[in-house]
């Protein structure tokens, strides 16, 4: 009984943080969406560039971060596992 408490227990903490961790990143993605709103995508209308090509820009962005963090989170579960 101990133990389906202690699961039950694991759960609940592991459901706040992904919670936690979805506020985090729509958070981030706001940022990242006002800054480039503000201050590239001015920019690059400045410089004639169309609307879908500032669109698709944006999109690359994201993506190669989006990349950097699965890569990252990659390599620390290898490290984790590893130290096992």
């Amino acid at each position: 009984m101990r133990l389906v408490r202690q699961g039950d227990t694991s759960l609940r903490i592991q459901d706040v943080c992904l919670a936690l961790l979805q506020d985090v990143l729509a958070e981030a993605y706001a940022t990242h969406r006002i800054s480039w709103e503000f201050a590239a995508a001015p920019r690059l209308r400045d410089e004639n560039i169309p609307r879908n090509e500032i669109e698709r820009r944006f999109k690359l962005q994201a993506d190669q971060a989006k990349n950097f963090a699965y890569d990252l989170a990659e390599q620390i579960k290898q490290s984790q596992e590893s130290a096992e």
